[in-house]
């Protein structure tokens, strides 16, 4: 705990990606709740038609790809992703390697994507991708039918 009693998320990650054991302890108590709270916002989705969009980065990992409609998987050069993770939580490579070695290998996930979004380039450069794709999304999923007729 931090001194004002908030969480202190830099030594807890540096614990649960030294130890998979920590992190299976940690990820048996968080993941039912995790889920539950999924459950119940697509319930809430499935009645109010609203559109849902969850950022789960362990969505394949935990076998939950079954709940959702598409998955979109963002992916980039290790590279990219070491010194991003190394400027955003100040670690070094070695602690972001193993947090990047904690989770699925990209090109595996990338198997399971219907979307698939290159992120080699900056944050506006991702932000015009995901809105092109999302607007695309979009127009498939609201106003159309299967064989492109208006509902």
């Amino acid at each position: 705990m931090l001194p004002d009693g908030s969480l202190d998320r830099k030594k807890l990650a540096a614990k649960i990606f030294e130890s998979p054991r920590e992190r299976a302890k940690l990820e048996g108590i968080l993941h039912p709740l995790i889920i539950e709270r999924l459950q119940s916002e697509i319930e809430k989705s499935n009645e109010t038609g609203e559109t849902l969009v969850i950022i789960a980065p362990l969505l394949i990992e935990t076998n939950l790809g079954h709940l959702v409609d598409q998955i979109w998987v963002v992916r980039s050069k290790e590279a990219a992703i070491i010194g991003r993770i190394r400027k955003r939580d100040g670690m070094s490579v070695l602690d972001a390697m193993r947090r990047i070695g904690a989770q699925m290998p990209i090109d595996e996930k990338s198997k399971y994507a219907d979307v698939l979004i290159d992120n080699d380039g900056t944050i506006d450069e991702l932000r015009k991708k995901v809105r092109v794709l999302w607007e695309t999304a979009e127009g498939r999923l609201v106003g159309t039918g299967a064989d492109g007729d208006d509902k």
